[in-house]
């Protein structure tokens, strides 16, 4: 114990002590310095004399009577009982106005294939006259032989004003670029690549009377067109990642079409035709490396597709509808946390983290959570079950798909990877 010695207080600790006595100091000297007197101010009187009227007013106080006839009243105000005419409508002047005017043209009401086809050039216009205004300088000042290109410096990570402006437009690339880890580019030869994923990613075979319709009625996922504040916020939120073959990112739509009016447009054309222009679905497939692996094999290489931003767009919007639709009729399991619009993995993680310090302080080999199911699968990269895209729409259920699951998971083994998996019961 450490005691104080101007009034024996006792501390367990030396830091206590030393606080003690700082406020023992404190008081010590609030008392030893004066203290000062600071004066009231002292009240001015008010100023009551009148202020002299201007003539021609009643000094009675009545607002009414005039007292000189030289002055006349004014004509009475008749208020406007007309309504306000309404503001009018700015006019589009942005780079896709006439293509916008173009679209709108278009017969609501007949679906039919050249008019279809007349929408597909319209969207390919919009794109290359996106691209001739973005890229035309750029592609002009390019030499067109090699020899003749000027070697122009790299961009300096540590350039402060270009790292701004790059972190304004790709965070993730400015990252990249500071941390140096760009990744390595793979030189496998095309057909063993081919080859190899061809057979990985190969389409999977179903039987469609596996599952079982619902009998609910349920309003439908895109039951009403979408709506400019709903495509501009979904544009506003996208991170600006990498371009697909157009090479036209989000930046770029949000300059070309700041109003929104053309996508939009052109989204609910989409619904419309119940298609999308062949161009969307052409995509860059680019290849990632795996870290600590040899990159000589096939499987240590990520493949990413990179479509086009404005196809990208168009599944965020159907997304967001069939995220909330899902949640007005309940159509996911509670249980369900990962790819939700709240955050919710955690919880299970820490569910399945509490169950393992259960079976080490009770010293048990066996983790029985009851619903979980842990796969290690990670080594492999490969997802243990595929569905089929012509399969989400049959309406099946979610719980006799999981039945199914577990029914495989019991075996021991992943039916894709052979590998041994943990089941927890």
């Amino acid at each position: 114990m450490f005691r104080c010695d101007i009034c024996s207080f006792d501390c367990p600790t030396q830091l206590g002590l030393n606080n003690h006595q700082k406020m023992h100091r404190r008081k010590d000297a609030e008392e030893t310095v004066p203290k000062r007197n600071i004066p009231r101010p002292k009240k001015r009187p008010r100023n009551n004399r009148q202020r002299p009227q201007s003539p021609g007013v009643n000094p009675s106080g009545d607002e009414g009577a005039i007292d000189d006839p030289s002055i006349s009243l004014a004509a009475p105000v008749i208020p406007n009982t007309l309504p306000p005419t309404p503001p009018a409508e700015r006019e589009d002047r942005s780079l896709l106005a006439h293509i916008l005017s173009e679209l709108n043209s278009l017969s609501v009401d007949d679906p039919s294939e050249d008019n279809f086809l007349s929408f597909c050039i319209l969207v390919e216009q919009a794109v290359q006259e996106a691209q001739r205004h973005l890229f035309e300088r750029d592609d002009e000042a390019r030499p067109a032989h090699p020899r003749e290109r000027v070697n122009k410096p790299d961009p300096d990570p540590k350039d402060p004003a270009f790292i701004q402006r790059l972190y304004t437009r790709n965070p993730k690339r400015t990252v990249r670029m500071i941390t140096g880890s760009d990744g390595a580019r793979c030189n496998l030869e095309t057909e063993t690549l081919f080859d190899f994923f061809s057979g990985a990613w190969g389409p999977a075979s179903s039987d469609p009377a596996f599952y079982e319709e619902t009998q609910e009625t349920r309003a439908g996922v895109l039951d009403r067109e979408f709506s400019v504040a709903e495509v501009i916020k979904k544009l506003r939120n996208a991170e600006n990642s990498a371009a697909g073959p157009d090479r036209l990112t989000y930046h770029h739509w949000r300059t070309v079409d700041p109003s929104g009016k053309t996508l939009v447009k052109i989204f609910n054309l989409c619904l419309l035709f119940r298609r999308i222009p062949p161009s969307w679905k052409e995509t860059k497939t680019i290849l990632i490396p795996k870290k600590n692996v040899d990159l000589a094999l096939p499987a240590n290489w990520r493949p990413i597709a990179l479509s086009n931003t404005i196809y990208k767009l168009f599944t965020k919007c159907i997304t967001g509808r069939l995220t909330s639709w899902c949640d007005r009729y309940h159509a996911i399991s509670p249980n369900q946390k990962g790819f939700m619009p709240h955050d919710g993995v955690l919880e299970h993680n820490f569910t399945l983290q509490e169950r393992f310090n259960d079976a080490r302080d009770n010293k048990s080999d066996s983790v029985r959570p009851g619903w979980m199911c842990l796969m290690p699968l990670v080594p492999y990269r490969i997802a243990p079950f595929r569905m089929p895209s012509r399969q989400l729409g049959s309406g099946m259920p979610f719980a006799l798909w999981l039945q199914t699951c577990i029914q495989v998971v019991r075996r021991g083994f992943c039916p894709m990877t052979r590998a041994p998996t943990l089941f927890l019961f």
